[in-house]
């Protein structure tokens, strides 16, 4: 037959338990709202700010959550009448800045004049 654990007292023993949890918690403000003598208003401010912070963190994670489940978009269209289509007739952007240090006479010459609006004779300046 399997041996019977003792009957754990209710009351004092979980009380200490519990604050003993709390003091060494790294939850901050936990401690003072479990401690052991502290004045019942200190503890039911502490309390009341610990659950305002978690309430407040719950409330922006659900704002994040939500809006990464709607899954926005952003979609720019420029549309330019022409007679003659110059390949690509489709053209995909980025924002992303481009480092002049990075660029070399090669990149001014391919896309110099039409992406970077750089003339020719600018091209040891830039």
């Amino acid at each position: 037959m399997a041996a019977e654990l003792p009957a754990r007292a209710p009351g004092p023993r979980r009380a200490a338990d519990l604050a003993a949890f709390a003091s060494s918690c790294t939850l901050h403000g936990l401690g003072h709202v479990f401690a052991p003598g502290a004045p019942a208003p200190r503890r039911l401010l502490w309390a009341g700010a610990c659950l305002a912070s978690l309430g407040a963190f719950l409330l922006q994670a659900g704002q994040r959550v939500r809006l990464y489940a709607a899954y926005p978009h952003v979609t720019a269209l420029d549309e330019a009448e022409s007679r003659r289509l110059v390949f690509p007739a489709v053209t995909l952007c980025n924002y992303n800045r481009i480092r002049r240090s990075q660029l070399t006479p090669n990149d001014l010459f391919w896309m110099g004049k039409e992406l970077l609006a750089v003339d020719r004779d600018d091209f040891p300046r830039y």
